[in-house]
């Protein structure tokens, strides 16, 4: 279970993180955190947490599929492109036989 911790925000609304939390975070002196709000509360990240989390929902949202999100839009990029191809052709060589 999740330890609380209390933390004191000073007079110019600066959050001050106890040792313990940093530590447990992964937050150095100088680190830069995300911070935003949700669901009525602050959430501070680090990047690499930010970036695991973002990771971990794409993981989620392709389900079982295999292979490169990557990969996958250039590959229909490219039958884009070859049906784009075609269809000029087509339309090429029927103006070719009306002329």
């Amino acid at each position: 279970m999740a330890e609380n911790l209390t933390c004191k925000v000073d007079n110019q609304g600066r959050l001050s993180l106890p040792a313990r939390l940093r530590k447990q975070a992964g937050i150095e002196p100088d680190s830069e955190v995300l911070a935003f709000f949700e669901d009525g509360g602050v959430v501070v990240l680090t990047r690499e947490a930010a970036l695991a989390q973002v990771q971990r929902m794409a993981r989620e949202t392709r389900g079982d599929r295999k292979g490169s999100v990557v990969d996958e839009f250039l590959a229909g990029r490219r039958r884009e492109a070859e049906d784009e191809a075609r269809e000029a052709s087509s339309r090429h060589g029927r103006h070719r036989k009306s002329a």
